[in-house]
């Protein structure tokens, strides 16, 4: 039996394309100990995968490979699966990677007693700045820096702001209006290193400056400085069409690679923020003012105390005097969770001996109304023998 082969338009295309590796990489145990490795240098501070990508660049785990246009991309993917499955295996903690970009809003909700030791919890915090020599703010040029330069001065209480790029006419009027003259404020300017990153702070200081407002703007990171630290791999090709860009090379050659603020290690952005602190607060005077500030709660604390429990107290036994809602309905937001539960039983252990004790007053009744029956019985016979 001859068997008849198909016409070619008929087969099946059977080849497939041969998947070529955009990018070198070391094994998959070894890129896992570099990632937890740049999780504790980072001293337990989220990260962006962006940033642990830089890392792993750095510590040579994966290299990309020149002229493959995919490469950069194809690499990140591969440190984001990374992470995923570290974070799953619980080889590292969920916090060790933020993802800025995507956040939802939330409400606090609070039973009685949970507000009264809120209330209680809750800390003043004097304007430290009337005595410091500078009032400080900080820019980021980037939503996903935010949140760790955030993490990193949150102490300090230094304001963050987001500028996106060049920051908007609404934002930068605003910031004017809070600068004023700009006297006494030194704003630290934290973007990347390239034709347009580094023109931002050029852009936001005449933006304030059309508002009348002159502060000190100081650039932290990055600066030509802390280029030469990083390794060329972590830099990337500059747009020739940036209009930006030669006054770039005139400054720093062709030879020059553009960086992103997040090849900085943060231990590195850390230690850059703290030394500018250094130079225009007076960090002593800031702890003996939050020494000040803990005396003060100290004191209010203790006052308030005994006088919120007695109030809780009446409110769980009489109700809230201006609420519409009954008090049993009062407890349903006014409790605890775990004690609406012992609430909900003492009520029907309540009904119940209410019920019962009814119960019994009606036996009680019915027998006496028996016996008024009885002796109205007894009296007519003696009335009709009487008669």
């Amino acid at each position: 039996m001859v068997t008849k082969s198909k016409s070619p338009s008929k087969q099946k295309n059977v080849l497939r394309k041969v998947k070529v590796k955009t990018y070198k990489s070391k094994d998959k145990e070894e890129c896992l100990t570099k990632l937890k490795q740049a999780h504790v240098e980072a001293g337990d501070i989220g990260q962006t995968a962006r940033h642990f990508f830089y890392k792993s660049l750095g510590f040579k785990i994966i290299e990309l490979i020149p002229n493959v246009k995919t490469s950069s991309k194809n690499a990140y993917a591969f440190i984001c699966r990374l992470l995923v499955e570290a974070r799953k295996k619980g080889d590292i903690p969920w916090r060790a990677v933020i993802d800025p970009g995507r956040s939802r809003t939330s409400y606090y909700a609070w039973d009685l007693k949970q507000y009264a030791r809120a209330t209680i919890g809750s800390s003043i915090s004097l304007d430290f700045w009337r005595g410091q020599p500078q009032r400080l703010e900080i820019w980021v040029e980037k939503e996903a820096m935010a949140q760790i330069v955030n993490a990193i001065v949150r102490y300090w209480r230094i304001p963050v702001n987001i500028n996106k790029g060049y920051g908007s006419a609404t934002v930068i009027h605003d910031a004017a209006m809070r600068y004023g003259k700009g006297k006494g404020w030194t704003l630290l300017y934290i973007g990347d290193f390239d034709p347009s990153g580094l023109d931002i702070d050029r852009a936001l200081r005449d933006g304030l400056k059309e508002y009348g407002s002159r502060p000190n703007i100081v650039r932290v990171s990055l600066t030509y400085e802390d280029t030469i630290k990083l390794i060329p791999m972590q830099g990337l090709g500059l747009k020739t069409s940036d209009a930006r860009y030669k006054k770039f090379v005139e400054l720093y050659t062709t030879e020059q690679k553009g960086y992103e603020i997040d090849s900085l290690p943060v231990s590195n952005l850390k230690q850059k923020l703290l030394e500018a602190l250094s130079t225009y607060m007076d960090l002593d005077l800031f702890k003996k003012v939050v020494e000040l500030e803990k005396a003060i709660d100290t004191q209010f604390k203790e006052q308030m105390k005994g006088a919120l429990g007695d109030l809780i107290d009446d409110l769980f036994e009489k109700g809230v005097p201006d609420s519409s809602l009954p008090l049993t309905e009062q407890h349903l937001y006014l409790l605890a969770e775990d004690k609406l539960d012992e609430l909900g039983k003492a009520i029907k252990e309540a009904e119940a001996s209410h019920l019962h004790s009814k119960e019994e007053e009606t036996e009680e009744d019915e027998d006496e109304a028996w016996d008024d029956d009885e002796e109205y019985e007894d009296g007519d016979e003696e009335e009709d023998e009487d008669e």
